[in-house]
């Protein structure tokens, strides 16, 4: 990844509800922008599954990269039934990221929501505050030195 490159926000969500947003700024967010953030991303999933039949992983702005991943989860109150959380990574655009490099950031976040459903799958997932001590973990995937690319001076 670019020496430049700056990783704005991490976040996981269940049907636009934020459970964990993890901002790397000096934005901090109010809770209800998160939660138009999130119900925002909801909404453009929905759409793209509605219209085109296929979940969006990435769409970019002239300033921003959105990286998206869903991964399956038992649904908190339905059993036999399973659902998907999303897991989102706001990335600044200003360098230009080539392709591996975005993979590499879908590939961290895909292992970040493999490892919170390996810990939550099946719990209430409106009581947001139990995941609270899981944004260590998130911001170890992320920084982790035997991934190529991304290190910690990316969330400065």
């Amino acid at each position: 990844m670019n020496e430049s490159t700056k990783i704005h926000q991490i976040g996981i969500y269940f049907h636009g509800i934020p459970l964990i947003i993890l901002t790397y700024d000096n934005n901090e967010l109010e809770e209800s922008d998160q939660n138009l953030i999130t119900g925002f991303f909801s909404a453009i999933q929905g759409l793209s599954s509605e219209l085109f039949h296929q979940f969006t992983s990435e769409f970019k702005g002239d300033n921003y990269i959105f990286v998206f991943s869903k991964e399956e989860i038992k649904h908190p109150e339905k059993k036999n039934y399973n659902d998907y959380i999303v897991g989102y990574v706001i990335v600044d655009n200003s360098t230009n990221l080539e392709k591996h490099e975005i993979e590499n950031i879908k590939q961290r976040l895909r292992v970040v929501l493999s490892t919170f459903r390996k810990n939550y799958d099946g719990f209430d997932l409106c009581k947001t505050s139990k995941f609270k001590s899981f944004e260590k973990k998130i911001n170890k995937i992320f920084t982790r030195s035997d991934c190529k690319s991304i290190s910690k001076k990316y969330f400065q």
